[in-house]
């Protein structure tokens, strides 16, 4: 079926209504300045300004594939952020003035992620190879977000971390019922199959310094996080059953938090 939008404002602009996924993707692009709408709340609220339209309406319609297609152009982690994210685009999502709740936008990148084998999934375009090398040190959400954007756009990345395997907090500060690991490794795997490098147990400054890091990359990231947790210096936090938040999830993570 073929519909006009908006039709008192732009006769000439015709959709394929069987193909449109509300993803906003025309406002962006008209090159004929008719279309004024803006994006959608979700979508301004998202802070990758993921496609929240696209991959919803595509598992209204059973096409998974195309969803978690959609969902990987902007986002690495659709399985992670399935289960940890804020939801911010919930808070503004218009049904909630229509139906009293917004839509489970989170829960359906969890479901995408969790339906399907990522053997079948088409990995994220990569642009032509641009020659040059980057370097990341820290392979925590921030060092693998912009690991992934780098190799978007055609760069070698290779991402260094201290300890023997990659996620940083995602490994080791979120307990095991709410970030599976094994959610965290297929993830990460996706990375890989990209063409990313992780070189893991390695301290830089002390196994690899950075002139080393200077003389074989064209560019360094430094992604290291906060690792180390404050200490409040009056005394107290010293007595026995007083416990740091970072040391005990990592405890809990390991599983030997008294």
């Amino acid at each position: 079926m073929r519909i006009n939008l908006l039709e008192s404002l732009a006769d000439n602009i015709v959709i394929d209504k069987d193909k449109c996924t509300f993803c906003g993707d025309c406002i962006e692009r008209c090159v004929l300045d008719n279309l004024r709408m803006k994006l959608a709340p979700c979508r301004q609220a998202c802070p990758l300004g993921v496609n929240c339209h696209g991959y919803i309406q595509s598992v209204a319609r059973g096409e998974e594939t195309e969803g978690m297609k959609l969902l990987r152009e902007t986002l690495p982690f659709p399985g992670i952020l399935g289960r940890i994210c804020s939801q911010p685009c919930e808070e503004q999502c218009y049904r909630k003035n229509v139906d009293g709740d917004s839509v489970a936008i989170r829960y359906l990148k969890r479901y995408l992620f969790d339906e399907l084998d990522d053997s079948g999934t088409e990995l994220p375009q990569v642009a032509e190879d641009s020659g040059k090398r980057v370097a990341v040190i820290g392979s925590g959400p921030a060092g693998l977000m912009a690991a992934f954007d780098l190799r978007i756009q055609g760069h070698a990345v290779t991402v260094f971390d201290a300890h023997k395997e990659p996620g940083g907090m995602l490994r080791w500060a979120i307990p095991e019922f709410r970030l599976p690991g094994e959610v965290l490794k297929r993830e990460l795997d996706v990375l890989r199959e990209m063409g990313i490098e992780f070189q893991c147990g390695i301290t830089i400054g002390k196994d690899k310094g950075t002139d080393e890091l200077k003389a074989e990359f064209r560019a360094i990231i430094i992604a290291t996080g906060c690792p180390n947790h404050l200490m409040l210096n009056n005394g107290d936090e010293r007595l026995s059953g007083v416990y740091h938040g970072l040391p005990f999830l990592r405890d809990v993570r390991n599983g030997t938090a008294p």
